[in-house]
């Protein structure tokens, strides 16, 4: 790889960190909705089931997560993705994405629904004092 090759990568990155964040402040993108809680040097990522169904390939998860790791300067390894739902008995639902980093870069991932799980409560309880990832 020649110093244009990644200059040129750098600029495609930061521009598409711009929009994200242009979406982020946008009340009518799906988006807009994405929070955030940290507890014990952990940050979980709130994201409505709408935008988790778009994160669906490894591509599109890492991506994702970098854009959000540099808006809160956070540790790859150290990110929580938790998509979230009611059903339509008002039932709250938290699908964790349990991502595997290697040196940096995302090297596979999984879905895990924390319905009934002991994490339940606690994910729940984060969730209830998350805040807009940007207000």
């Amino acid at each position: 790889m020649n110093l244009y090759t990644s200059a040129r990568q750098q600029s495609q990155q930061d521009s598409a960190l711009e929009q994200f964040i242009g979406e982020l402040g946008d009340r009518g993108s799906l988006w807009y909705d994405l929070k955030v809680a940290e507890m014990s040097g952990y940050d979980y990522v709130f994201a409505p089931d709408a935008v988790c169904r778009q994160l669906s390939n490894l591509r599109a998860i890492t991506e994702f997560l970098n854009n959000v790791q540099t808006i809160l300067g956070s540790s790859k390894i150290r990110t929580q993705l938790v998509s979230y739902w009611h059903d339509r008995y008002r039932e709250q639902h938290f699908e964790k994405y349990c991502v595997e980093w290697t040196d940096g870069i995302a090297i596979g991932w999984k879905k895990e629904l924390l319905d009934g799980s002991p994490q339940f409560d606690f994910i729940k309880m984060l969730f209830e004092h998350s805040e807009k990832l940007i207000p």
